[in-house]
């Protein structure tokens, strides 16, 4: 017989519109290896300084188009300003939610701290988890949902850096399954990113597995049942 508990609490924040989201001019760096400010458009032009990861940036004029492709990211050059620095930008790896706090990889609460980051900031959420004993081994998640963001890029960056996940794994390119970590550790049954598509081809799910001996983790990021928006959930199994 399965025994299992449920909380979910809803944390209140200030309300985001759409119109206020679209009129966001504050982005942070989500690239873990930083971001070059450059001086023109041109993303061969001369660079003037490497901007690191969660440098809080001013969007003064968004790209003019979305040609360009980095890591599977696609985006355009954007021009920002970082304290008196005016340069140009690849939006791809920008975001409207700040840089996790750092953490340990293993603190079992870091996504609800991350929830806590966001509230602060003023950040439309709500948090999720859950708890199952199975009798032999013990599952759950943790889950992040973010009112009005259906960004699938920037949603995937962001849980790459909350929950450091293997680097050399990218944003799933188009018809791309699966990607196996390229530096997986020889005692790692699973360590992994898997992609699950809607029939037009539309992502249906985005999901990292590690499994090895004693249990394992994972990252999913899907479309939230339970609001407009998308969702990261941390995964976990405990034989």
């Amino acid at each position: 017989m399965l025994k299992s508990s449920t909380l979910v609490c809803l944390l209140s924040c200030l309300t985001w519109s759409l119109m206020a989201q679209s009129t966001t001019t504050t982005f942070y760096v989500m690239a873990k290896s930083g971001l070059n400010l450059r001086q023109s458009a041109d993303a061969n032009s001369e660079k003037i300084m490497l901007l690191p990861l969660g440098a809080k940036l001013t969007m003064l004029t968004p790209a003019a188009s979305k040609n360009m492709t980095v890591d599977n990211l696609k985006g355009g050059m954007a021009k920002v300003k970082y304290n008196d620095k005016t340069g140009f930008v690849f939006d791809g790896y920008l975001s409207v939610y700040p840089k996790p706090n750092d953490l340990q990889r293993d603190e079992d609460d870091r996504t609800e701290t991350y929830v806590d980051q966001l509230r602060e900031a003023q950040v439309e959420c709500s948090y999720e988890t859950y708890r199952i004993d199975h009798g032999g081994y013990i599952s759950g998640e943790d889950g992040i949902h973010f009112f009005n963001n259906n960004n699938w890029q920037e949603i995937f960056c962001l849980a790459k850096i909350l929950y450091d996940l293997p680097q050399k794994l990218t944003f799933p390119k188009a018809g791309e399954t699966k990607q196996v970590n390229p530096d997986k550790n020889t005692n790692a049954w699973n360590d992994e990113l898997n992609t699950e598509r809607n029939k037009d081809g539309s992502f249906k799910s985005i999901r990292y597995v590690w499994r090895g001996e004693g249990g394992g983790w994972g990252i999913i990021i899907e479309k939230s049942k339970a609001i407009n928006g998308l969702k990261i959930g941390k995964t976990y199994i405990a034989d």
